[in-house]
């Protein structure tokens, strides 16, 4: 198992595509920046508006502010970034890339014929794609962090954290697991369907909210609850909007509900990708 996974990350070092996934989501993270600190310099940290935003169709970025007299502290910008869906986009490029890649270079064919159990493959893919998970969301916050700090204007102080502290491990780990589960939905549909191409550009818009909008249509037809059970619905509500440790645009309950389904979604795609790689011929 442990040689499964050196082999995988040996493969992430030498891929060029996904290092060029990687420098383009660190490009796009400080442009964001930018503009973030363009708004700040314009506005100034105004007491903010959490009134709910029209779903649509591409990434809805919502600066965050704090008090009065103060900026927005860095994990309540890398939050902000986060629930844009920007991740996910790079999330599943970098995903379809690197499981795209195994099956055309004969990789996988290779090492199944040196593995006893073709599981242990399956769950070296799973550990794999956690640790890239954790990757992309920690280079994206250290290249936030660089960004906001090189750039934030002298009258305001660049905390790390704020009043909003008791909440935000819940909405790491929050975004981290929902992250997780989206990746394992890119990766499962990159096996069934053999193409790099299908897993990246389904992926895009999908973390682009066009399931989110078709669904929406359909709520307003059928009558019927479905948009909040998407990942993408609960990513956009994994934000930090606390002022004075008050829980502003959400509440612990939801928080609780956006675990619930990114642990589900996870172990669903999960379970199907085990049943399928392991049942299916490898060629």
């Amino acid at each position: 198992m442990l040689n499964l996974i050196r082999m995988h990350l040996y493969r992430m070092a030498r891929s060029i595509s996904l290092w060029i996934v990687m420098v383009i989501m660190v490009a796009s993270c400080a442009f964001s920046s930018c503009m973030q600190i363009v708004s700040l310099d314009i506005t100034g940290p105004l007491w903010p508006d959490y009134e709910e935003s029209e779903s649509g169709f591409g990434l809805f970025f919502s600066p965050p502010a704090g008090k009065y007299g103060e900026a927005a502290s860095f994990l309540e910008f890398y939050s902000s970034d986060l629930s844009s869906g920007i991740l996910l986009v790079f999330l599943s490029i970098a995903c379809a890339i690197f499981y795209g890649e195994e099956i055309k270079s004969g990789f996988l064919k290779n090492i199944t014929g040196q593995t006893r159990d073709k599981t242990d493959i399956f769950w070296s893919k799973v550990i794999f794609t956690i640790l890239l998970t954790l990757f992309m969301m920690l280079l994206y916050g250290i290249a936030k962090f660089i960004g906001l700090k090189l750039l934030f204007p002298k009258e305001y102080t660049l905390r790390f954290a704020s009043e909003c502290w008791p909440a935000i491990p819940f909405i790491l780990v929050g975004n981290f697991i929902l992250h997780l589960a989206f990746a394992g939905g890119i990766v499962l549909l990159t096996m069934l369907s053999r193409s790099t191409t299908v897993g990246s550009i389904v992926g895009i818009f999908t973390a682009l909210g066009l399931p989110g909008g078709v669904l929406g249509m359909m709520e307003e037809s059928y009558n019927v609850e479905l948009v909040k059970y998407l990942i993408t619905t609960n990513v956009h509500n994994m934000r930090i909007a606390t002022i004075y440790n008050e829980w502003i645009g959400y509440s612990e309950k939801d928080i609780y509900f956006a675990l619930g389904a990114g642990f589900f979604f996870f172990i669903l795609y999960e379970v199907l990708g085990a049943v399928y790689f392991t049942k299916k011929d490898v060629d």
